[in-house]
């Protein structure tokens, strides 16, 4: 098991993650999702997804229509609007 931890404006919150997909958003949760609901209002109402892969890298995959995805896994370049990168931990 690891610990996603995420920044909400200046804020820092962390969840536990085994396997499976994790989003985050604005938007409610979803019974069918583990969703991780964000207050901070630049975030949008679906804004990312993370997946772990068989080989233990995580699949990242940006569903924000506007905004970025600031990474710290090297390569440690923004993730634009509908794209996606597989990464090694850190994320």
């Amino acid at each position: 098991m690891i610990e996603i931890e995420y920044r909400q404006g200046n804020l820092f919150d962390r969840i536990q993650y085994d396997s499976g997909r994790v989003e985050f958003g604005r938007r409610p949760s979803l019974k069918d999702a583990r969703h991780v609901k964000l207050t901070d209002e630049y975030a949008s109402r679906n804004h990312l997804i993370v997946e772990k892969q068989v080989d233990g890298r995580f699949n990242v995959r940006n569903i924000s229509t506007r905004l970025l995805v600031e990474l710290i896994s090297p390569p440690a370049d923004p993730l634009p609007p509908g794209e996606e990168r597989t990464v090694d931990l850190p994320v």
